[in-house]
């Protein structure tokens, strides 16, 4: 952390406030005490942090420690979005998503080429990567973006004996519709779609 302006020039005097300065940084430090594991299953793992604060008290923090994932906006050649109708057990309920999937070793972009053709039977001939950003604050992973152009089907899904989810086909006209009307409802659907449709200029 830089010192303010006016300190940074005091800085090159020597001036004693410095010391004082420094004093102050030191004392506002977080300090990680101990960590340990306090909920472990797998795909989901919560971890436990005890932290001294800089005004000098001590908090526990939990954290999920959850595993890197990728997630797709896939477009075919006739500007058609290739979406996932999913079942989703807690709101019990289909809901519209894209395809998605955690990294099992590997690159970003494998994972996200694997997931396309497992959950959609789909493949692309161009693929741009979006970004990458956090979960969340309390969360340890991150999610990689990716915008498939392209695409085109080669064959059946290759689903998990868990996985109930249906392919669909819908204009990106009628999905950028849904996607403003608050009908597209997980957040990392929603800003992969943000991301992917202002990359080709259809915001």
């Amino acid at each position: 952390m830089s010192p303010p302006f006016f300190l940074a020039k005091m800085l090159k005097k020597q001036y004693p406030i410095i010391i004082f300065y420094k004093s102050i940084m030191k004392k506002s430090k977080w300090r990680v005490l101990n960590k340990r594991i306090i909920f472990n299953v797998p795909y989901h793992r919560i971890d436990q942090w005890k932290v001294k604060i800089p005004n000098g008290k001590v908090y526990s923090y939990n954290f999920n420690m959850g595993r890197d994932f990728v997630i797709i906006f896939a477009l075919t050649k006739d500007n058609n979005v290739v979406l996932n109708d999913q079942y989703n057990l807690f709101f019990d309920k289909r809901a519209l998503e894209i395809p998605a999937g955690f990294i099992d070793g590997g690159t970003a972009l494998t994972a996200a080429k694997h997931e396309l053709l497992e959950e959609t039977g789909y493949k692309a001939k161009k693929w741009v990567k979006l970004g990458r950003a956090s979960t969340g604050r309390w969360n340890s992973n991150f999610v990689s973006y990716y915008l498939a152009l392209d695409a085109y089907c080669v064959g059946k899904q290759a689903l998990e004996p868990s996985e109930d989810i249906k392919v669909k086909l819908m204009p990106i006209k009628n999905y950028i519709k849904l996607l403003r009307a608050g009908k597209i409802e997980y957040n990392t659907v929603t800003s992969c779609s943000y991301l992917a449709l202002d990359k080709l200029g259809k915001l």
